[in-house]
């Protein structure tokens, strides 16, 4: 037996290596501009209010990313703190007028309650101790001061997330039961907000390794990437969430994931000691219950909110996208693409630009999960 379809994962990437970065800005290029309109809407919602003058930090400011997104007269307020060297060096290149600062977000080179804000673009995700990194926070901000996090990438593999998964001897996938293809009806359906937050199907990984042994049993060209899937979960789930991630944030790579995890399913869903009966699971949920849970009163916050904020706008066709794409949106790492440009009912639209020329045929929308806390 043969697969329709070949299945190629790309390498997993270190955190730490400036590639990884690299390969950061090319996902986040489709929607970067996009990103940059709603990280400037909800800051001047929010960051105004602590006034001129007012001195935030960056934490984990990477190679400046968040810097570039930042309103022009919020700039000179920012001082971006980065534990690593080399990205140090990454964000020098690029961000020549600023001047980072070395240091962690365990231990931060201020004095108590001296700062009025901290900024954060996609870091409490991958911090391993966030218990005391909000502690540490805490002592930094006055009373009243802002923590303001964003999360524009990475939710299908928040590396906490997935270290829970994998102790509980559960595998994730991408959640190919929300597919169309799983739905009674023939015809594309509109997704509803549950089906883009539940992005992962979670299954034990006993059954999960049943599947793949049965595929090469038969020789199915579907039998080597699943083995490699389950190797790299196996090997280490911190190492699986950046190769996952970079597959999920394709939208052709993840098109060949679910085709094939559609495929798998209906051929083994007659033997019941094959089907992987899996579970539709919402990291976006999980990783903001996680929020609310540390930034809370009794460790000397209030007011923490989170929500998911989208713009939109039309953009023309770019080679990685599927044929017939006329919808492409990226949803705190979820992404979508349909073949109707019809938006996708989630969160609170704060940017939206019409189509300028003839060619911008491909409605666009990016969602990014906006966290803010107040310091008591």
């Amino acid at each position: 037996m043969n697969s329709p379809l070949p299945v190629e994962f790309p390498e997993s990437q270190d955190w730490l290596d400036c590639g990884w970065l690299d390969t950061l800005s090319r996902i986040r290029a489709p929607v970067d501009e996009i990103n940059r309109r709603i990280v400037k809407s909800a800051l001047e919602e929010k960051a105004e209010s602590a006034g001129i003058g007012a001195r935030w930090i960056e934490i984990g400011a990477g190679d400046g990313k968040l810097r570039t997104w930042l309103p022009e007269w919020m700039r000179d307020q920012v001082v971006h703190t980065e534990p690593s060297a080399e990205y140090l060096q990454q964000f020098r290149r690029q961000n020549v007028e600023a001047e980072p600062v070395e240091a962690s977000v365990y231990d931060l080179p201020f004095d108590d309650a001296s700062i009025d804000g901290v900024l954060g673009l996609c870091v409490f995700d991958a911090l391993q101790d966030l218990p005391a990194a909000v502690a540490e926070l805490r002592r930094s901000l006055r009373p009243g001061g802002h923590v303001i996090h964003f999360l524009d990438l990475g939710l299908a593999c928040l590396e906490t997330i997935f270290l829970d998964i994998h102790q509980a001897g559960k595998i994730p996938v991408p959640n190919y039961l929300a597919e169309p293809a799983m739905k009674p009806a023939a015809v594309e359906q509109a997704l509803d907000e549950d089906e883009i937050l539940n992005d992962l199907a979670v299954c034990s990984v006993d059954r999960f390794s049943q599947v793949v042994q049965y595929l090469e049993s038969v020789g199915h060209g579907y039998g080597a990437p699943m083995r490699k899937w389950l190797n790299a979960w196996l090997d280490s789930p911190r190492s699986a969430a950046r190769l996952f991630m970079d597959i999920v944030s394709h939208a052709g790579d993840r098109a060949q994931f679910m085709q094939m995890l559609i495929e798998v399913h209906h051929l083994t869903i007659a033997y019941p000691n094959l089907a992987m009966e899996a579970n539709s699971v919402s990291t976006v949920s999980l990783f903001r219950e996680r929020l609310s849970s540390l930034f809370s009163n009794e460790n000397g916050f209030r007011e923490a909110s989170s929500e998911i904020l989208v713009g939109r706008e039309w953009k023309s066709p770019w080679p990685s996208l599927p044929q017939q794409c006329c919808y492409f949106g990226r949803f705190a790492g979820q992404v979508v693409a349909q073949r109707t440009a019809r938006p996708i009912p989630i969160g609170r639209v704060v940017s939206e630009q019409a189509a300028t020329s003839p060619t911008e045929s491909v409605l666009v929308e990016s969602g990014i999960l906006f966290f803010h806390a107040v310091a008591k």
